[in-house]
């Protein structure tokens, strides 16, 4: 059954104020996405009666996820949908992806989703070619640091913060950070909202929760707070440009003690939201058993995008190796291998870290070209 109730109760409006079901990737092409609320639901009806009997476009990686380990956020949403009323078409789940505003330039990312992508860009233009940074930064989205316009905040005012509204996401860039979310925070807190609603934060938790965010945690019914760790220690610190691992820990470690005081349930209000890509594979299953150490709830999800960040870059005796074999059974493809060696290059170059991929994953410079094409000789 392909049957995705987010369709008909859900919304995404991503950091460029583009409407669309939801924040999972495509992975089978573009989905679509509308400048308006009013497009959006008609698109949706449609679309939702489509999903009864297959998969819709750009639904593709909740099937590998739901084929691979029986979990996607279609499910998830399912499960929290599946008492509303049929007739009922109000937003019941809401993910808002306030901004671009960021204080990291993480590997896998862009600056599409984090202004500090932006000005890493522009304060090192001058380290590479045109033609260079064209192949390496095509994919990582727009540049341009953005923030919900006014026009975007009175659409979702009017349709999304209601008294229908039972659960929202804030996502990034990295919500706690832009102006926008504190503001739909305290609105919601404000008009009573907020006392039946679950609220869900992706954050990188570099800063401490405190202030006004430490109070919005009495609020809400349920909150949810998923810190994105993509590695450990050192491998963490390589993938996360700009943050320090040991720092964050403190800060998760906190959050953890600030749940407890307040009696909330740890399994459902803090947990480890991990990206398994190519550079942390070798490191993934030490990388869970150190967080599960820690008392925290670790859960993952795979790259897909950018391509040359994903598994498809690790030899299949690798994967066997890294016991990644039942979770990521696509192909290596040896091009993608050769991409990424060139992409981790470039980074280096730009981040002052030359050196630092061979010691990062020793395993990849066993094999033909990674060493030349890092090396770019």
């Amino acid at each position: 059954m392909s049957q995705c109730l987010l369709f008909k109760n859900g919304v995404h409006v991503d950091t460029g104020s583009r409407w669309k079901v939801c924040c999972g990737g495509t992975g089978d092409g573009l989905r679509p996405n509308f400048d308006t609320y009013k497009e959006y639901k008609q698109y949706s009806a449609d679309a939702y009666e489509r999903s009864k009997t297959a998969w819709v476009e750009g639904c593709a990686i909740c099937k590998y996820g739901e084929d691979t380990k029986n979990h996607s956020l279609r499910l998830d949403s399912n499960r929290a949908l599946q008492y509303e009323k049929p007739l009922n078409k109000n937003i019941i789940r809401a993910i808002l992806n306030t901004g671009s505003t960021c204080n990291l330039s993480c590997r896998m990312c862009g600056p599409g989703c984090s202004s500090k992508w932006v000005s890493s860009l522009k304060n090192n233009s001058h380290k590479f070619t045109t033609s260079e940074t064209k192949v390496y930064a095509k994919d990582m989205g727009d540049p341009g640091v953005k923030v919900y316009n006014q026009e975007t905040m009175d659409q979702i005012y009017e349709n999304v913060l209601t008294p229908e509204l039972r659960y929202v996401s804030f996502a990034g860039g990295e919500p706690t950070q832009n102006y926008r979310t504190e503001e739909i925070i305290q609105y919601l807190i404000e008009k009573g909202y907020a006392r039946n609603m679950t609220m869900h934060i992706i954050t990188n938790a570099t800063r401490p929760f405190k202030d006004s965010w430490k109070d919005a945690l009495d609020e809400f019914k349920e909150v949810e707070i998923g810190v994105s760790m993509d590695g450990t220690h050192d491998n963490y610190n390589y993938i996360r440009q700009g943050a320090n691992f040991d720092e964050v820990m403190e800060n998760i470690l906190d959050i953890k003690d600030q749940m407890i005081k307040k009696g909330r349930d740890l399994k459902k209000s803090l947990g480890i939201t991990y990206c398994l890509q190519a550079l942390n594979a070798h490191k993934f299953l030490y990388d869970k058993d150190y967080y599960e150490s820690k008392g925290l709830f670790f859960d993952y999800q795979i790259i897909h995008y950018p391509k040359h960040m994903t598994l498809e870059c690790i030899p299949a005796e690798l994967i066997e190796k890294y016991k990644l074999k039942d979770i990521y059974p696509i192909m290596y493809n040896k091009h993608l291998l050769d991409k990424f060696a060139g992409s981790q290059r470039w980074m280096d170059t730009m981040f002052n870290k030359l050196g630092e991929f061979e010691k990062q994953c020793p395993d990849l410079f066993k094999y033909a070209n990674v060493k030349d094409i890092y090396s770019n000789v």
